[in-house]
């Protein structure tokens, strides 16, 4: 029950994401109602103003159970809300107890609110969707994906897999392929789910992963860009050398034996967890792409797929917030291969890598549609610094992280990917090869890369 004092209380705090005011009691504050209850809860007060001003409201001995008989007529599920009558300054409130309701979302009169700071808005067809998933402890990737069969599934990629699983486990899986989609009901029947075709495509490029990353000299201008495409598990590497190549790196001459070390602009690890959770959390039946621009002093970082119901940018910034899966298969693969870690934790890890490099903190901003991240690099010198570049190793490098990840890649996707010339690739590839590094797996064209060390 609501007392005088934590009314007093509410009145001074004012609107928010938990309490709607309401001069009088109408089509509006039963959406209120629904928005509050498809989020945390919390409470609408009938007969104060927008300014908290209190107006009272005029009530009858059978007005509260009118009120709740037109919020159970238009509303469903249904809410069961507590109505309170309280005097307050000579005038009458009714004080509505919302809980956020087990069973989500709520509609009024078919359509379905959510509360975004003080205000009621309308939920977008893949919002209502996602609510709806996570009420029946599912995810959209779990879904049926009717469009495709398992004739688009690459298997050879599922083995993989399955050798890679196998590297973590006490006690490697003997299942063959097949038995492994059916093990974590990327298989149903005959029916692959959403979670196998992100996975495991067969297509070199699908609209649905589309990650655009782009070299800009200034806000507007393009230097240079790529798409990367195609099943999400070979995504992480390919981005991550697409971004590495437009960023500088030195050698730093540590220890008595004259090793080098290497440093980028940025912590790659960092730019690595970034990547992951782009992939692992994004919204996937949301059409835009996922965008990473790179500027002289930061790369930023657009997906689509914003926060949930009461979460806010804050809470992810502190750590202060209980990590909700959007896609739940894409996670747990992921995660059986130790490419993502504890679940909710990579924000305050990637600040932490940043920081200890000696960058500024990233800043993140959370929005309902979309999650940007902005890495910042460290302030220009006043003296410019020699730096030892080394671009033979450096391409050598990237196209081996290219193949740990994407084994059936062919010289024409390295040529796209690294932006060096054919004939470059191609000797690189043979260096490689003569050195003992990598090896070609059965034929040119049905075969893949392996990599020794």
């Amino acid at each position: 029950m609501v007392t005088l004092e934590h009314l007093q209380s509410l009145l001074e705090k004012g609107e928010g994401e938990e309490l709607e005011f309401k001069e009088g009691f109408g089509k509006e504050a039963i959406i209120a109602a629904a928005a509050l209850a498809n989020s945390n809860g919390g409470y609408l007060l009938i007969g104060v103003s927008d300014q908290a001003q209190v107006t009272g409201v005029q009530i009858h001995k059978e007005t509260l159970r009118e009120w709740l008989s037109q919020i159970n007529m238009t509303v469903a599920p249904q809410l069961g809300p507590q109505i309170q009558e309280i005097e307050f300054q000579s005038k009458k409130i009714v004080v509505f107890t919302i809980s956020e309701n087990p069973v989500k979302p709520v509609s009024y009169k078919g359509r379905y609110y959510k509360r975004v700071g003080s205000a009621n808005m309308q939920m977008e067809p893949f919002e209502i969707a996602t609510m709806h998933f996570h009420t029946r402890n599912a995810s959209w990737d779990y879904t049926a994906a009717l469009e495709y069969t398992l004739e688009d599934v690459d298997l050879a990629k599922v083995y993989r897999l399955i050798e890679k699983m196998n590297r973590f486990r006490a006690y490697p899986m003997q299942e063959d392929s097949l038995e492994i989609l059916n093990k974590f009901e990327l298989l149903r029947g005959q029916q692959i789910s959403y979670g196998c075709h992100l996975m495991f495509m067969k297509r070199q490029e699908s609209l649905m992963t589309n990650i655009d990353i782009g070299r800009f000299a200034d806000l507007i201008t393009i230097k240079d860009s790529v798409t990367v495409s195609g099943d999400i598990l070979s995504q992480p590497e390919q981005v991550l050398a697409a971004i590495c190549k437009h960023l500088n790196k030195e050698y730093i001459i540590t220890g008595k034996q004259l090793e080098r070390e290497e440093r980028w602009d940025y912590p790659l690890a960092a730019l690595r967890e970034i990547i992951m959770n782009m992939i692992v959390h994004r919204n996937y039946h949301d059409s835009s792409d996922s965008k990473i621009k790179i500027f002289n002093d930061r790369i930023e970082f657009v997906n689509p797929g914003g926060i949930f119901a009461g979460q806010t940018t804050e809470m992810f910034v502190t750590g202060k917030y209980v990590s909700r899966i959007r896609n739940k298969q894409v996670s747990r693969l992921f995660k059986e291969l130790e490419m993502i870690e504890a679940y909710g934790s990579g924000i305050s890890r990637v600040i932490q890598m940043c920081v200890d490099y000696g960058l500024p903190g990233p800043s993140v901003e959370v929005f309902p549609d979309y999650f940007r991240w902005v890495v910042y690099g460290a302030a220009p010198q006043k003296t410019p610094q020699i730096i030892n570049q080394d671009p033979v190793i450096s391409t050598k490098s990237q196209i081996k992280e290219i193949l740990k990840s994407y084994p059936e890649v062919t010289r024409q996707d390295l040529v796209k990917q690294l932006g060096r010339h054919e004939d470059t690739i191609k000797q690189h590839l043979l260096e490689l090869k003569n050195a003992g590094e990598i090896e070609r797996v059965g034929s040119d064209r049905a075969g893949y890369w392996r990599v020794i060390k």
